[in-house]
């Protein structure tokens, strides 16, 4: 589940992030945003992604957050982002960005099957200067 070769590790984990988000708002949301930040990813751009602030992420990471909504909400307007990214990442990128998304929701949508998630709770994020952000 955490294949990515070809794409960025930065779109690998806005992606995943902005999934889960939209899937489950407790342990696997703080997962994938502890695993993210183990990865070494920028603390600020886990913040742009929880607060769904992607006007302050990098273009091409404001593409990829703004179309896995898009798909997540099944909303066929993604498809002119797939275009787009597609010119920025490449086609294996986006076979691997199409598997990030639907993979993220796996574990959470297992956990509601077997009634686990049952309660959200708020995100930790620790900023540089050790200002933690709490994001439901």
């Amino acid at each position: 589940l955490q294949y990515h070769k070809k794409l960025p590790k930065e779109a690998y984990h806005v992606a995943r992030i902005v999934t889960v988000k939209h899937e489950d708002c407790g342990e696997c949301l703080q997962t994938t945003v502890t695993l993210a930040m183990q990865d070494g990813l920028n603390p600020e751009l886990i913040r742009a992604a929880l607060e769904s602030r992607w006007e302050e992420l990098p273009k091409p990471l404001n593409f990829v957050a703004d179309f896995t909504q898009k798909i997540n909400d099944k909303d066929l307007s993604a498809e002119d982002l797939r275009f787009l990214l597609n010119e920025v990442y490449g086609e294996a990128a986006m076979l691997e960005l199409a598997c990030v998304i639907a993979s993220a929701k796996l574990f959470p949508t297992a956990k509601r099957g077997m009634g686990l998630a049952l309660s959200c709770q708020q995100i930790q994020v620790t900023l540089p200067e050790g200002v933690p952000l709490n994001a439901a």
